[in-house]
């Protein structure tokens, strides 16, 4: 092992310079890290849990919010390493696969489906807002710790933000040579592999750290006209965080995060066997997610000036078998370019006495260009003309906002304020061209190019008002109201809907928003012996972009003809009943039904019904246990755990129906010194259940057990 380790040493100092030439102006703001010392009596560890997620380092237990926090130590109680495995743990939250990795979709609250660019959860890496759900199913491998915060947080965070806001914040450099490798194998051909690799750069002023990441996995669905497995897995990324200190005042954060994904999409299996399907034409997704973020931060005394730049973009390239069989009849691909600017300035009190506020400027700038074709169509206006239809969008949004926010302890209360101004721009420039397919490059258009051209302008306040009253240091009960906001948009279906004759679809739709109504208790338990959390929420969501299908077809669209409510609660604990074992579960439910809603095209009225797509309960325990001396110098690491979600509807009629699930996870491990080997396994009893269904048209099935072992080693 030493000599393992000497030669990482020299590895190190061979590149290290280099490093340190491009960056030697880099800095960074340490991470608060948390406070896991143990108590004097009995053992227990008690970690003081430290959120950013209103933009400075406070308690979990100060801040008046929902907020759930899974830590890198919690990475082995889930399913996998993305961000949609995260969410098991987290109460009131779940993710749907609705085509791939990058069809990943939040549901929070009942509230949740995200048009393309408008993200009903708002996620960040390390500050950087990601603009699409296509970023949502990254690996978080390389994270420090996942924040949920349930609710609108328009406020601090503006548009975007309706269901919450999920922080992820990578784990920073430390200021001694380190690393860790992992190596993982299971059934299906699963293979992974991690690498990290840390340290100083040049003395105490300037660190980093770099990790990759790889895995690759056969699939499970099994296509029987080609005779091969459909949807393979291949992952394959990095992460490089630079923090430099050039002099006490400046400090800087670098951090460049890469993944390139492949998914062989296994799109709408059939009925009677969910693992089985017989397309004849390409069915996969490719995607290359690149996100750049630049921290400045000057302490000025009293308070401290921070610059957050942000750059975020993902391309992607898909195929699909429409006609989902066999057959030659109908084929797609989409390639789409995403780019975001972010950019933001704050001046951060730190003071230490009863007032500390926050207040910035924010800018955003998107680009979005989708270019789509439909090949080997015969629609019912040219029977027997295969034909293709290109449909091109190009779609931009620009925002600029001041925000601001205080908070005033006043004996046992602390009350907080806060207001943004948002003004916000989104245009869309879509034609869409009919062919005659096969295509030629000198072919003419079999038919006139239409186009739908809009812009909209949005000038919105989101105000937040919260009071928080101590009971004691460890009981805190609090009170909230906020507000959530996302623009409006564009129906770029409407003109395929056209060439496939179907008629009266809008063209756009307006803004929708919510109100959340809050309160809860944090409770932090005598001698260390753990937490636990509960909040009761009333959310009013007025002006809803109701997604609709329209009969027969595949075609989505949107209309601001709905309201709805949801009412509900949550609870989250972590118990320590000794110093090497831990609890933890969670719970909870909410009843999101439609108050207003009629269909577009049918006319009917689905008042009452179910909002479309979230489980009213959710739930997840687990128990962990470790002892690094439980036989002699051989340590004990295990852990088990479990998550489920109720029976739900995917259609807004409540006609398609999701079944209630149960999922168990575990791991067992043996530890000696820096060396680890373990087993694991994930969907342990083979649980089946659809994770979405389309009308009419077939499911996504969830994956099925993988077990598999592995070997750590850190120094």
């Amino acid at each position: 092992m030493r000599s393992y380790k000497m030669a990482v040493a020299r590895l190190w100092a061979t590149t290290k310079t280099a490093l340190a030439t491009t960056v030697l102006a880099l800095p960074a703001q340490a991470q608060t890290e948390p406070d896991r010392s143990a108590d004097a009596d009995t053992g227990r560890i008690i970690e003081e849990i430290i959120v950013t997620g209103e933009k400075r380092a406070r308690s979990l237990q100060d801040v008046p919010s929902s907020i759930s926090v899974v830590t890198d130590r919690d990475l082995d109680l889930l399913p996998g390493r993305s961000l949609a495995d995260a969410v098991t743990i987290v109460p009131n939250v779940t993710a749907q696969n609705q085509g791939g990795r990058t069809g990943t979709y939040f549901y929070t609250r009942g509230i949740g489906r995200s048009e393309l660019n408008f993200p009903i959860v708002s996620v960040n890496v390390n500050g950087v807002a990601l603009p699409d759900p296509s970023f949502f199913g990254l690996d978080i491998d390389a994270a420090e710790q996942v924040e949920f915060l349930r609710g609108p947080q328009g406020t601090l965070y503006g548009q975007n933000t309706l269901g919450g806001v999920v922080n992820i914040s990578l784990k920073e450099p430390g200021d001694e040579l380190a690393g860790s490798v992992d190596v993982l194998a299971g059934e299906r051909g699963y293979r992974e592999s991690a690498v990290r690799l840390e340290g100083p750069l040049w003395g105490d002023r300037l660190r980093a750290a770099g990790t990759f990441l790889w895995n690759d996995v056969d699939g499970f669905i099994r296509n029987t006209t080609t005779g091969k497995p459909q949807n393979n897995e291949r992952t394959f990324g990095g992460s490089l965080f630079v923090v430099a200190e050039p002099t006490d005042n400046l400090q800087i954060d670098v951090n460049y995060f890469v993944q390139d994904r492949n998914d062989g999409l296994a799109q709408f299996p059939q009925a009677d066997d969910l693992f089985v399907i017989t397309n004849n034409a390409p069915t996969e997704e490719d995607a290359q997610s690149h996100i750049l973020g630049l921290k400045l931060v000057y302490d000025l005394g009293h308070m401290r000036l921070e610059s957050q730049t942000g750059f975020s973009q993902i391309d992607r390239f898909t195929q699909n078998d429409l006609d989902f069989s066999a057959a030659s009849v109908a084929t797609s691909t989409a390639d789409s370019d995403i780019r975001q600017w972010t950019q933001e300035f704050r001046l951060v009190s730190q003071n230490s006495g009863p007032l500390n506020y926050i207040v910035g400027l924010y800018g955003l700038s998107l680009q979005n260009d989708f270019d789509v074709y439909i090949n080997d169509l015969v629609d019912a206006g040219m029977v027997g003309t295969p034909t293709s239809i290109n449909d091109l969008v190009r779609f931009d949004d620009k925002a600029l906002a001041v925000f601001g926010q205080a908070n005033y302890v006043l004996g046992d209360w602390e009350l907080t304020a806060g207001l943004r101004y948002q003004h916000e721009r989104v245009e869309t420039d879509n034609t869409n061209t009919l062919f005659a397919w096969p295509r030629t490059a000198s072919a003419p258009p079999l038919a006139p190019v239409t186009a739908v051209n809009g812009k909209q302008t949005y000038n919105k306040l989101l105000p937040r008002l919260a009071a928080t009253y101590a009971v004691t240091d460890d009981v805190k009960l609090y009170g909230s109201i906020s507000r959530g906001f996302r623009a409006g948009g564009f129906n770029n279906t409407v003109l395929t809907a056209e060439r496939l004759g179907i008629t009266g679809l809008p063209k756009s739709y307006g803004p929708e928003f919510t109100w959340n109504y809050e309160v809860g208790s944090k409770w932090r338990l005598p001698n260390g012996f753990g937490r636990i959390d509960v909040t009761a929420f009333y959310i009013d969501w007025s002006d809803l972009q109701a997604e609709q299908i329209a009969p027969g077809s595949l075609i989505d669209f949107r209309t601001n003809s709905a309201a709805a409510t949801s009412v509900g609660a949550e609870i989250e604990t972590r118990l320590y009943p000794t110093a090497n074992w831990e609890l933890g579960g969670s719970f909870g439910y909410a009843n999101a039904e439609y108050d207003r809603f009629v269909e577009q095209l049918t006319g009917a009225d689905l008042a009452g019904n179910q909002v479309a797509g979230g489980a009213k309960i959710t739930w997840s325990v687990f128990t962990r246990f470790e002892d690094d001396d439980f036989f002699g110098r051989i340590g004990l690491a295990a852990n088990v755990s479990a998550n489920g979600a109720s029976d739900r509807f995917f259609d807004v009629a409540n006609q398609v129906p999701g079944d209630d699930y149960a999922l168990v996870n575990a791991r067992l491990g043996l530890t000696y010194e820096n060396w680890e080997i373990f087993v694991f396994a994930r969907n342990a009893f083979d649980e089946t259940y659809i994770e979405f269904e389309f009308t009419g048209f077939g499911a996504f099935v969830n994956e099925p057990q993988l077990i598999g072992g592995g070997v750590e080693v850190t120094f």
